[in-house]
């Protein structure tokens, strides 16, 4: 796997979330999915190129990352505290406003954040839908509006990390791709779920588990996305 990033000694964009997420997806494939082809990451707009691509550029790839709202804001916390080597004095004399952050639990030991959790609760199972439904349609709109031309077959990555998710998120989501597929002329050739435990192929008639991950395999791939990267990820 290479990485076509211009910029990328800048540390600000190895931390960038973004960034970060497509690295996570590109190891994925080239594990799993699409094992026979070099693979890069890191758009390149002026071509009409996805995310990840492989160096032929027949096969593209485009990564969502798709997570309840109160998740993007536990990321975005934790981000602040591991700037601050969740040390609970540094965070308290720091410019954080701890009251932005009142749903989010933590443990703390030795004077060190060593735990968070959110405390929001979801009742219903289709919780997500709503969200599912928004991610796909965004990209379908852009995929019907050329922006991935440059790829002969091109695929749609939504990843999700943020808590546990499994068969159940699966069909949630394969639900939203029915809903909104209908709307567009233009369709993906794939649509992945990634997820900490699974890998789906999800079509509007199927569900396919690729993988399950055994072992800590996800948390091998965390650790070279660590060390390709080269930044300490949350």
């Amino acid at each position: 796997m290479k990485l076509n990033y211009r910029n990328f000694e800048n540390p600000d964009l190895r931390s960038n979330p973004t960034v970060i997420n497509e690295v996570i997806c590109g190891l994925i494939l080239e594990k799993y999915i699409n094992t026979t082809c070099e693979l890069v990451v890191g758009d390149k707009p002026d071509k009409n190129l996805p995310d990840i691509y492989s160096s032929d550029e027949k096969f593209g790839y485009e990564v969502t990352n798709c997570e309840a709202p109160p998740d993007f804001h536990h990321r975005d916390y934790l981000k602040e505290l591991s700037e601050l080597d969740f040390d609970l004095d540094k965070i308290k004399n720091s410019k954080i406003d701890l009251s932005n952050y009142n749903d989010i639990f933590t443990t703390v030991e030795n004077n060190k954040i060593t735990s968070t959790r959110s405390c929001a609760l979801f009742h219903k199972n289709d919780w997500m839908l709503c969200n599912y439904k928004k991610c796909i349609d965004k990209k379908l709109t852009k995929l019907n509006n050329g922006n991935y031309r440059g790829c002969q077959n091109i695929s749609l990555i939504i990843l999700s990390v943020a808590r546990l998710s499994g068969l159940e998120d699966a069909k949630f989501l394969q639900k939203a791709f029915q809903t909104v597929y209908r709307n567009h002329n233009k369709k993906y050739d794939n649509l992945y779920f990634f997820t900490t435990h699974d890998i789906f192929n999800i079509t509007k008639d199927n569900i396919q588990t690729i993988r399950h991950y055994k072992n800590g395999e996800f948390g091998q791939i965390i650790e070279t996305s660590k060390k390709i990267l080269s930044i300490p990820l949350i």
